[in-house]
């Protein structure tokens, strides 16, 4: 397991061994750089393999994150963590949350602003990259999953009944709802934002389905290995 951890809100104990704590939750056999970004009120982490991890600040900015991105309209290059995270601040300044509409690839971010009071949280199109989060009181807390969430002291982990139903019923507990009560996952193409104590999961992407009854599929076969190597490249 990689991706991005911490939390948003008060702390009661020390951040150093709770963020190792959530870090040592979130570490995967191929996931060893870690980093993290820890201030007054709150804490990021990324943790993932060699040049997908990165967690710093830009000026008002901290931000973590986890993947293989790339900037649409520019090929399918995946920019280093660290490059992506600097421009991806540039862009988030500009448009805030329209800057996602500019990015490709596999990605997991959390993206704090100091100047607009508020935060930003985001995964890829097809949820290739996972972030769960709870927000208790005056909390959020934040990872790829809830074991993750456990390493923040005093978040609960209860079984939801309806989940146990749902997973009987449909063999799998259907998003944004998780197997534990308070614990929601962040949908594919969705973002969180987090503002003067609101907490509010939006669509920045949504998927569109127009049927081309005119070409052959032969001729439509480039369009869709193209389709294809953007989607997962």
């Amino acid at each position: 397991m990689s991706g991005v951890y911490g939390w948003l809100g008060p702390l009661e104990g020390d951040p150093q061994q709770t963020m190792a704590s959530m870090q040592m939750r979130a570490m995967g056999a191929a996931a060893k750089p870690a980093f993290s970004a820890i201030g007054a009120g709150f804490a990021l982490g990324a943790v993932g393999p060699a040049g997908t991890a990165f967690a710093g600040e830009f000026g008002p900015i901290r931000i973590a994150f986890h993947g293989h991105p790339f900037w649409k309209g520019e090929g399918n290059r995946t920019a280093s963590a660290e490059l992506f995270c600097e421009r991806f601040t540039h862009a988030y300044r500009t448009a805030g949350a329209r800057a996602l509409d500019s990015v490709g690839g596999d990605f997991a971010i959390a993206l704090i602003d100091a100047d607009r009071a508020e935060a930003l949280f985001a995964i890829d199109r097809m949820g290739i990259r996972n972030l769960v989060y709870c927000a208790d009181r005056d909390v959020l807390v934040f990872g790829p999953d809830s074991d993750v969430l456990a390493g923040y002291p005093g978040t609960k982990r209860e079984v939801d009944p309806q989940g146990i139903y749902n997973f009987m019923y449909f063999h799998m507990v259907p998003g944004p709802a998780t197997i534990f009560k308070g614990h929601s996952r962040l949908l594919p193409g969705h973002y969180l934002q987090a503002a003067r104590g609101t907490v509010d999961a939006k669509p920045y992407w949504t998927p569109t389905f127009s049927e081309d009854g005119v070409r052959s599929v032969p001729t439509l076969a480039p369009d869709f290995h193209g389709a294809l190597r953007q989607g997962v490249g």
